[in-house]
Formats: C-alpha cells, structure tokens, sequence
C-alpha cells in the first residue's frame, strides 16, 4: 500500500465518490470550511476490489451526513463512521492527497450551517417558551401559598413551612429570570 499523504485525523464528510477509469476516488470535507488550513482531501483507491459495491456504500455514508474517520489498516484503507459502521476499502494501491475546497463544498457548508443555527434558535425559542410556562405556574403557586399562609400563625409548624416553601419559589423565580 502506497502511503497516504496527509491522511485526515479529524472526522470528515464525504463530499463525493466516483469510480472511474478503474479508480474510486472519495472526496472528503472537514467539519469547518472556516479554518484558514481548510481543505479538501481526495482518496483514490487503485483497481479497488468490489469498486461498485464500496461505491454504493460509501454514498450511504455521505447520504447519512455522518462523520467520516478515514483509517489506514492492514493493506487497506477503512472509513468508519461515527455510527461505528465500517467500510474496507481494498484496493492494489492507494493515493491521498489535500486540495482545494471547491464553490459546492463551501455551499454544502453554508447550508449545514444556516441549519444547524436554525434548530439550535428553535430550540431556544422552545426552551424560552418552557422557561416562561415555568414561571407562570411558579408565580401561580407563590399566589396559592401567600392565600394559605394567610390563614396561619406565621410562627405555627404550617405557618413556618408555607414560608419555606415561599422562599424556595423565589428563588427558583430568581434563577429562572432571563
């Protein structure tokens, strides 16, 4: 097996695979197309064996948009993905090497992008959402507890406990505040 140049540590995307020419070439993206090193590493596999079946799995993988770890082992070359599935790649040589981020890649990663902030500002509008029904029925029960306790000795055991339990609704009141 040839030696692989710059063989990626990081998890990767797939960016794409072809088999042509008797070669499977997979192209791989990194997380973030932002880092001024970002770039592009291509993987082509020499007279791979099964090519058009490694093929049709390695487009499961970048289909599924999971992490990619590409791994040199044993005469090989495997892609494992974050799922913890693996593809062998067997080939009779194998040639690696970094190049550009092309005008799609940095399109691909704009829009993974814009989702990613789209589900975390859902999930925070959610979560806001949660928080405020929180402090309403927070509010609610203070109210509830201020109308008991009025009906009570402040010194009483009942009269004590509903003021425990008022300064503990405020404080949960505090920490919840925005």
């Amino acid at each position: 097996m040839n030696t692989l140049a710059d063989l990626p540590t990081q998890g990767q995307f797939v960016s794409t695979a072809l088999l042509a020419d008797g070669a499977l070439a997979v192209r791989f993206t990194p997380e973030s197309v932002l880092e001024a090193d970002a770039a592009a590493y291509v993987l082509r596999a020499f007279e791979p064996v099964n090519g058009e079946g490694t093929l049709r799995t390695v487009e499961l993988l970048r289909e599924a948009g999971e992490y990619v770890y590409v791994v040199a082992k044993e005469g090989a070359v495997a892609l494992v993905g974050e799922g913890g599935e693996e593809v062998f790649i067997h080939a009779t040589r194998f040639a690696g090497e970094r190049t550009e981020l092309n005008a799609k890649e940095f399109r691909e990663a704009l829009a993974f992008n814009i989702k990613l902030y789209e589900n975390a500002h859902a999930a925070g509008r959610k979560t806001e959402r949660k928080l405020e029904r929180i402090r309403e029925l927070l509010y609610e029960q203070a109210r509830r507890i201020s109308v008991k306790a009025e009906r009570h000795e402040s010194t009483s055991s009942v009269g004590v406990l509903y003021s425990q339990h008022a300064q503990f609704i405020e404080r949960l009141l505090r920490e919840t505040e925005v």
